[in-house]
Order: C-alpha cells, then structure tokens, then sequence
C-alpha cells in the first residue's frame, strides 16, 4: 500500500505544472491574471486547516503590497462555494478570490497538496510553494521581491 501511495505522488508530481510551464489560455482567462504584474495564486480550501492559518497572514500581505506590480488571488478548490465564502467572510479575505468547485482552475494546475501557491507572470509559472509555509507573508514578500529582480 506504501508503494502505491509514494508511486501516486510522483506521478502527481510529474503532472503537475513547474517552473517555465505555461497555463492554457483558458484558465488564463477563468483567473483573469494581467500580465504585466506578477501574480500570487493560493489555491485553499474551507476543510485544510494550514489554508485557515496562511490566508489571514496573505491578507495582510495584499494590503501591503505594490499593487500596480503585484496581485493575489486566491482559488477556493472546495465542492461547495458556500464554503469558500464563508471562510472567506470569516477570515476577512479582501483579496480577489475565486470558487473553483468543478476544480477547473486546479486541475490545470494540479498541485501536490493544498495549500498551494504559484507565482505567474505573462502566463507562465515562475515558481511554486506547496503545503504549510511559517511566515507565508514573509516568504511570499521576499519571493516577489527576488522574481521581480531584473
């Protein structure tokens, strides 16, 4: 059973899109991410207890950040988008979000695990974070500042 459990994730992992992929243009379109900014998509759900304690910390982080560079988005991967609001709502989330619950946008994207992050430009995946991240905040900020280095 072990085998086939560790053989399922690197499948998953070879699946998934990595750094210099491009995202279809549909999905493009469903995230509705500008090109010229550099975009950090978190993809959360209301049941995964490390995306209840990350997205308040991308929260403050969205009202700090240079927004004619940058913007957040936030995926909601739950099946019922009542969920995804609500936690939104609870949590105070005023970053753009969207509910993904025929998980279009995820299966594009198909992570690792949830939480997961992504950070796009003109399309194309410029790195990615998967699972719990202390500090995400901190990291995220440091992140931009390195991708947006020329």
């Amino acid at each position: 059973m072990r085998i086939a459990v560790v053989i399922f994730m690197l499948v998953s992992s070879l699946l998934a899109l990595g750094v210099g992929d491009k995202i279809d243009k549909e999905t493009q379109q469903k995230l509705n991410l500008q090109d010229e900014k550099i975009a950090v998509v978190a993809f959360f759900a209301a049941w995964c207890s490390s995306c209840k304690k990350e997205l308040p910390h991308i929260e403050i982080l969205s009202k700090e950040i240079d927004k004619d560079r940058y913007e957040i988005v936030g995926v909601g991967v739950d099946k019922n988008p009542k969920a995804t609001e609500a936690l939104v709502k609870k949590l105070g989330i005023s970053f753009r979000t969207i509910n993904d619950p025929d998980n279009e946008i995820i299966k594009e994207f198909n992570p690792v695990g949830i939480p997961s992050i992504y950070y796009v430009k003109d399309g194309v995946i410029l790195r990615s974070m998967h699972g719990s991240i202390n500090s995400v905040e901190q990291v995220i900020a440091k992140d931009l500042k390195e991708l947006d280095t020329p």
